[in-house]
């Protein structure tokens, strides 16, 4: 989060794994300045506090993570060629023009797929309003069609009027 807003989120499966595949991405997107796609492609390490206390490299990134291991070495780490893949993550960025964009494997596993839908297909991030009708929305006060539509163009009624107002205020729903 920043300033209340999201900033990034990422997910992997992995079991013992997901906690170092995640964290990896994380520093790689937040601290080293790469793309969420970067961030995701980047070697991995693990090491799981398990009784070998071994530290494993992703064995197809040997030639990329030969200094870290040697110097993980000299530091008394037990390291092997361990995995062939840790973790497969996916994860959605949120910029801040408003845009959303997705990330995923593009080989672990076979790769992945991330999509991110536009919430309203009438309303594009460039649209006057933009950043208040999706706050709104958010907050559940407006719905939108259910055709995925807003109708920004479209005049709003007396009955819509009072359900948006009531959801603003907190109204208790009195159905008739």
């Amino acid at each position: 989060m920043k300033d209340g807003n999201p900033v990034v989120t990422v997910g992997a499966p992995g079991s013992d794994t997901i906690i170092t595949a995640v964290a990896q991405i994380l520093m790689n997107y937040l601290d080293r300045d790469l793309s969420l796609t970067e961030a995701i492609e980047e070697p991995r390490i693990t090491q799981r506090n398990n009784f070998n206390a071994h530290t494993e490299f992703e064995g197809r990134y040997e030639s990329e993570t030969s200094d870290l291991r040697r110097a993980l070495e000299e530091r008394g780490h037990i390291v092997r060629e361990g995995l062939h893949e840790i973790g497969a993550a996916t994860g959605i960025a949120f910029h801040e023009d408003g845009r959303v964009s997705a990330a995923a494997e593009a080989e672990r596993r076979g790769g992945g797929s991330a999509l991110v839908q536009q919430l309203f297909s009438d309303v594009p991030p460039d649209t006057f309003a933009y950043d208040a009708i999706m706050n709104l929305t958010a907050q559940g006060i407006l719905t939108g069609y259910s055709d995925g539509t807003y109708r920004r163009s479209q005049a709003v009624n007396r009955g819509q009027s009072a359900r948006i107002i009531a959801r603003a205020l907190e109204l208790p729903s009195q159905k008739r």
